[in-house]
């Protein structure tokens, strides 16, 4: 591989993401979370009563990672499925007592790993890099809005 690539900015952002999820996921071990299902988890508990597939819209992924989340967090305990009760067919998901406890562990957990990962920064510079973050994503999305 190229020089250029290992130091390009997309590969950069790649190898932060791709190490802070594995230090985050062994961070959520305890709760027997990976980061993705806690993010599901969060969705669901901030829109009880979707159904998995309007978690997957929302979320903006396909439907089959909602779907296998939603059932591994049920399998958990973490939620529950109830029938909608207008459209029967429709299965919408709730939070239960042992996820909404989940959340609450899991958002400390995940505040004293990101204080960790960030300890070497100084507030200005963590809201320097925020912002910057932020600019890229507008003008990732700028980039595929053209695109459409």
């Amino acid at each position: 591989m190229a020089r250029s690539e290992w130091t390009s900015l997309s590969r950069a952002l790649w190898q932060a993401e791709n190490a802070t999820d594995q230090a985050l996921d062994v961070a959520m071990l305890p709760l027997g979370l990976s980061t993705s299902l806690f993010g599901t988890l969060r969705l669901i508990a901030a829109n009880p009563g979707r159904s998995a597939a309007d978690l997957a819209r929302d979320a903006g992924v396909r439907p089959q990672s909602t779907a296998y989340a939603v059932s591994r967090l049920e399998e958990l305990g973490m939620v529950e499925r109830r029938p909608h009760p207008v459209h029967g067919k429709v299965m919408q998901v709730f939070p239960t007592r042992a996820g909404d406890a989940a959340l609450t562990a899991g958002d400390r957990i995940l505040r004293s790993a990101e204080k960790r990962l960030t300890a070497a920064f100084t507030s200005d510079q963590l809201r320097v890099f925020h912002a910057l973050l932020a600019r890229i994503t507008e003008n990732a999305r700028q980039i595929l809005a053209n695109q459409e």
